[in-house]
Order: structure tokens, then C-alpha cells, then sequence
């Protein structure tokens, strides 16, 4: 989802700066000319080849790690669940005052080297650009631990979305891959024990995402600690509609809960459909339409079924 950078360690930072420094210095030193102007001109190299580590690694994080504020609603949600959004605005807050600083002070050194001919100027540069970085070595560690949050964050598009729901074995899988065929992605969703299915589907030129919520959307609220209920509300930043699939053969009384309580917590469109079978009792079919107030009726084995229902769903996309 997100292309970071690779945040190094304070020490890291300092090493890689003054280690360039070292060797650029050293090698302007051994250019002919007077002593005194080599000297000079060496420490002048040392300040430049420290200032551009700094200005590249700062300015790296900055301009890859995204914006809070930016970030669509989703992605907000499972930032602000395990990293504190202003936090995380701080810590991006204090490289980029580093930065600045780190600009000041190479500025002030290049004057200090040139008009007072200063050969001292490069070694005040250096500790005061190594006490900066030492000031934010918190912030860059606390980015890097952000960092592997991040690239845990399932690729979600921007387009017209369904969230399949229901308690396990009632067929939503099977009607997802009805609708998208066999290119599915399975994507880790953070801080929950489980993945989430992500496909597409193209309908009269407009395309579709469907994703199945294994583990999220499949059991009691009751039955979830404080984090797996937040996370299962930025599902509802994705969703445009969600389905409700329901096996009319057990758990009834225990699905018709898990249906309230998800319409309750999402306040979305949310529409129900019994999964019938080729052995399920028409009598049960008839209870589960009456339990649920719904007309809807498909068989998940049957694509044309499947999408038929997909289509009155979103109808209003194309019509």
C-alpha cells in the first residue's frame, strides 16, 4: 500500500553522514595546491557531503511517509487504532523541524568556512548536527516501528464497494468468488487474528470491489475485545453496501443477532439474503425470510444467481 523508506537508526544516520563526510574530505585534501587552502576547502567538502546525507534521509521520510490528514477514512481508522494520529503527526513533525535546523546549521557553517576562513567551523558542525540527531533518534525508532504497521495495510481501491457478512460456512466465500472469479487477494487485516478476501468485478464498464470478512463480521460484537470492535467499524469507511448471507438451516436465532448488531454498529444499507440449498427445507427458507423480513433468495453455488442479486444491488451505479 504505502512505498517507505527505510528509516535509519540515529546512530545509523550519524555513522552514514559523517562516514561520506570523512572520505570526501579526505579526498579533497589530497588535491594539489596550498596547504592552508586544501585544509580549507577540505572541511568545506566535509559540510556539504554531512548536509546532503542529512537533507536526503530527513527529507525521505518526510515526503514518503503520508499525510494523516491526507489518508482516506479507512486508512485513518487503522492508523489512529495502533499508532495515536497525534503522535504520529508529532513524531513527522519533529523530523521535519530537524530538518530545518540541520538546513541552519550547514548555512551557518558554510558562512563561518568562507567569509572567516574558519577551519573549525566543519568540527562545531558536526557536533551540533550529531546532537540534533541524537535529539530525534526517539522519533526516527518510533517512524520505523510505524513503518511495519503500515506495510501491513491491505490495499483497498476507491471504487464502489461490497462487504459480504454472516456467520461462518453460510456461503460467502463461494459468493465472492462467484462474482470475481479466482482473482482474489488475501490481505492481513491489522490487529485482528485474521485476513480479509479482496476481489473485483466488472459490470457494463464499471468495476466493483467485493470483500469477504472472514473472522470480522462472523460473530458476536460481545465476543470482541475494544480494538477488534474499532477495527471492524473502519469497515465501514469501505463499504458502500453490505450483504448479509444467511444459512436458514442452523443459528438462526444467533445470526438474526449478529445482522442487528452489525446494522446497529455500521449504520449502513444492509441487505439480507438466505443461501439456499439444494436440500434446505423450503419451510426453513420460508422462517429465515419471515425472521429477517427480506425477499432475497440465491444459491451461492450458482454465479448467475449471484450476480443477478450484485446487479439489483447496485443498479443505481449505472442506471
Amino acid at each position: 500500500m504505502f512505498a517507505l523508506p527505510y528509516v535509519p537508526s540515529g546512530k545509523e544516520l550519524i555513522d552514514k553522514a559523517f562516514g561520506r563526510g570523512r572520505r570526501k574530505a579526505k579526498a579533497a585534501r589530497s588535491k594539489r595546491g596550498p596547504k592552508a587552502d586544501r585544509i580549507l576547502n577540505s572541511e568545506l567538502v566535509r559540510i556539504d557531503a554531512v548536509g546532503s546525507i542529512i537533507e536526503h534521509e530527513l527529507q525521505s521520510i518526510i515526503k514518503m511517509y503520508p499525510s494523516y490528514d491526507q489518508l482516506p477514512a479507512f486508512y485513518q481508522k487503522l492508523l489512529n487504532l495502533k499508532v495515536d494520529k497525534n503522535r504520529y503527526k508529532q513524531k513527522l513533525g519533529q523530523i521535519q523541524g530537524a530538518l530545518n535546523v540541520a538546513r541552519k546549521l550547514q548555512t551557518k557553517a558554510v558562512k563561518e568556512n568562507r567569509r572567516n576562513l574558519d577551519t573549525e567551523a566543519s568540527t562545531r558542525y558536526l557536533g551540533r548536527v550529531a546532537a540534533l540527531i541524537k535529539k530525534i533518534t526517539p522519533a526516527l525508532d518510533e517512524l520505523r516501528d510505524i513503518r511495519d504497521i503500515l506495510k501491513t495495510f491491505p490495499t483497498i481501491k476507491e471504487l464502489p464497494t461490497l462487504v459480504v457478512a454472516g456467520y461462518p460456512n453460510v456461503g460467502k466465500s463461494t459468493f465472492t468468488r462467484n462474482l470475481t472469479g479466482s482473482k482474489i487477494k488475501i490481505a492481513w487485516y491489522p490487529f485482528t487474528t485474521t485476513e480479509i478476501l479482496i476481489g473485483y468485478t466488472l459490470i457494463k464498464h464499471n468495476r466493483f470491489q467485493i470483500i469477504d470478512t472472514p473472522g470480522l463480521l462472523d460473530r458476536p460484537m460481545e465476543d470482541r475485545n475494544k480494538t477488534e470492535q474499532q477495527a471492524i467499524l473502519a469497515i465501514k469507511e469501505l463499504a458502500d453496501k453490505v450483504l448479509f448471507i444467511i444459512e436458514p438451516s442452523s443459528q438462526l436465532s444467533e445470526q438474526l443477532t449478529l445482522y442487528n448488531e452489525i446494522k446497529e454498529k455500521l449504520q449502513l444499507e444492509l441487505h439480507a439474503v438466505v443461501n439456499r440449498k439444494e436440500t434446505t427445507p423450503e419451510e426453513e427458507i420460508k422462517k429465515a425470510l419471515e425472521e429477517f423480513n427480506t425477499t432475497k433468495i440465491i444459491n451461492a453455488l450458482d454465479q448467475k444467481e449471484c450476480r443477478m442479486l450484485f446487479l439489483e444491488l447496485f443498479k443505481g451505479v449505472w442506471t
